[in-house]
């Protein structure tokens, strides 16, 4: 005769039913405390994110998590945005970035890239951006973490301030000027090519330095040009020059240079900045009006008695 289970054995299954549901909805509990809180650091970082899957073959899956920021760059709702995918974002030759094969493996740990990136923003603007891309694995199954840093701003500066540079190169060729930067606490010198010429050197011929702008000065005018220089870095002032230059053929060459000090963030001046400027014909221009006018002296110096004009 079969022998009946006891209660006690006929609540067995019934437990085992209760445990299995209890578990798996403290895993789901589980699961969207994960999820919320990787919503809350996804949600506090200021550049904006952009997490999408990644297939073995290549293809990217739709973005499964962006931030409010990513939402303000581009323009779309967080709703768009997550039925689209990299490729309705990006252009197409910054897709390369998202191919497995930039992102090798190796001993375990995660790979990055940074690179410039245009994004299309929804009104059709394109926006120049610094991405970060990041291959992290989730359980088996790899992701790209992407932050965006838009840098249309600095492109711009950088192209205005390139602009900028070669229109104040072509001031300084056409004025025969050159530049040159003193740090006083180091007494490192930067030279421009062209200030190299007008002390009468060979551009990088040596090491600019602040005894070799004082060998390069006529012996004559040396001294008394070093002390204007020493003066004036003593009390931190601005400083105007003038001083001759010797050059191979013989002649003889002025130059006048003017240097304005800066200070570092604790007031204390810690380099000079100038240009230097050729004035040989303003010196000779000069000196032919002085020869003019001692000759007009001359002639009415020499004439007896005294004359008086009609």
């Amino acid at each position: 005769m079969k022998k009946l289970p006891t209660p006690h054995e006929q609540s067995w299954p019934v437990k085992k039913e209760t445990s299995d549901y209890v578990r798996q909805q403290q895993e789901e509990a589980a699961s969207k405390v994960d999820a919320d809180f990787y919503r809350i650091i996804v949600e506090t970082i200021r550049e904006p994110v952009f997490v999408h899957r990644v297939f073995e073959n290549g293809e990217t899956g739709m973005f499964e998590r962006v931030n409010t920021a990513a939402c303000l760059m581009t323009g779309y709702a967080e709703t768009e945005l997550l039925r689209m995918r990299p490729v309705d974002l990006y252009e197409k030759e910054d897709l390369k970035h998202y191919s497995m094969a930039e992102y090798p493996d190796y001993e375990g740990r995660h790979n990055e890239c940074l690179f410039e990136s245009i994004i299309r923003h929804k009104s059709g603007k394109r926006i120049v951006t610094e991405t970060s891309v990041n291959k992290v694995i989730f359980g088996s199954t790899p992701y790209f973490i992407s932050t965006v840093h838009e840098i249309t701003l600095r492109k711009e500066a950088y192209r205005d301030l390139a602009e900028s540079n070669s229109r104040l190169q072509l001031i300084m060729d056409a004025a025969h000027a050159g530049i040159w930067e003193w740090n006083i606490q180091t007494n490192a010198n930067i030279w421009t090519d062209e200030l190299w010429r007008l002390y009468g050197l060979e551009p990088h011929s040596g090491e600019a330095s602040y005894d070799l702008w004082l060998q390069s000065i006529a012996l004559e005018d040396r001294e008394k040009t070093e002390q204007i220089i020493i003066q004036s870095s003593k009390k931190g002032m601005e400083f105007t020059a003038e001083w001759r230059v010797h050059t191979e053929d013989g002649s003889e060459r002025w130059l006048m240079s003017k240097g304005t000090p800066f200070r570092d963030r604790n007031g204390k001046v810690n380099r000079y900045v100038g240009i230097v400027l050729d004035v040989t014909r303003l010196k000779l221009a000069q000196k032919a009006e002085i020869t003019e006018q001692s000759f007009r002296k001359a002639i009415i110096e020499s004439i007896p008695g005294t004359f008086y004009p009609e």
